[in-house]
């Protein structure tokens, strides 16, 4: 730096011209500062000149300058290690963000998943409740039929019991109507066959003169007791529906024999005076 320039010109004093400098100026003085009070600046006697103030303010320019250098030098160490902790935060800062957003993307996913598991259980639970509420109505079911089993088979008892009575009824009066039925079967010559149950088939014969073993037949169902009723006849007798009437009024068993017999009889002599 110029001794003569010491100090940059500050734009505010460029319009005051520049006074020459006279080395025969008159010497200045100035009260003697401590050195304590500004470090680094060499203390000036009572009678300095002007030149020592400049070789003065040359030797504390030159120290600051020397001052400025190291705390710039040291401002742009810090300045430079300042960016480099900004630029560690900035990409810790990045890799946080990023922890973050797979942090979330794996809670939204958990979150699914939970709301998956919870609708399931609830499904699950709807489910049960349906079952449950469906095993009740069956176990309903299942008792009602039950009970009508019960029923059905008491039922069943009672008239295989009746029936068996019946039988057993008919089987005494058969016994008891044996020695007349076979004597009206000898007087008859008739033969009483089974066709199936409670159904029996009288069949006749000695009937016709020309053909005594030719068969007139008829089957009688008797499954409702006191009711009688022809359901084959051969040949057919044109008033057979009078005679069922006949029987169903007179309960006349063996009468109704005897006029089913007269009744085929009858027919074979009505048939034999068309031939004539």
């Amino acid at each position: 730096m110029s001794s003569g320039m010491p100090f940059p010109m500050d734009p505010t004093y460029a319009h005051i011209p520049a006074t020459p400098y006279r080395s025969h100026a008159r010497p200045l003085t100035f009260p003697t500062p401590s050195a304590a009070a500004t470090p680094g600046v060499t203390s000036l006697s009572s009678h300095a000149t002007v030149e020592d103030i400049l070789l003065s303010c040359d030797n504390f320019w030159v120290k600051f300058e020397a001052w400025a250098a190291a705390k710039k030098k040291e401002m742009d160490e810090k300045r430079t290690e300042h960016f480099k902790t900004c630029e560690g935060l900035r990409e810790n800062e990045i890799e946080l963000r990023k922890a973050i957003d797979v942090a979330k993307a794996e809670g939204q996913q958990r979150q699914e998943a939970l709301d998956k598991q919870h609708q399931e259980a609830s499904t699950r639970e709807l489910e049960v409740a349906e079952l449950r509420t469906e095993k009740e109505e069956r176990q309903a079911t299942r008792d009602e039929l039950a009970h009508e089993i019960r029923k059905i088979t008491a039922e069943i008892q009672r008239r295989k019991q009746a029936l068996e009575q019946h039988r057993q009824q008919e089987e005494i009066e058969l016994q008891r109507n044996k020695p007349e039925l076979e004597l009206y079967k000898r007087m008859l010559a008739m033969e009483i066959k089974t066709v199936a149950n409670d159904v029996l088939r009288f069949e006749f014969t000695h009937i016709n003169e020309a053909d005594w073993d030719e068969m007139y037949y008829f089957t009688l169902d008797i499954s409702v007791r006191g009711v009688y009723t022809v359901t084959e006849c051969s040949p057919m007798l044109p008033d057979l529906a009078q005679r069922e009437a006949w029987i169903r009024r007179s309960k006349d068993f063996y009468g109704f024999l005897k006029m089913m017999r007269m009744g085929f009889a009858e027919y074979v002599k009505a048939q034999k005076t068309l031939k004539k």
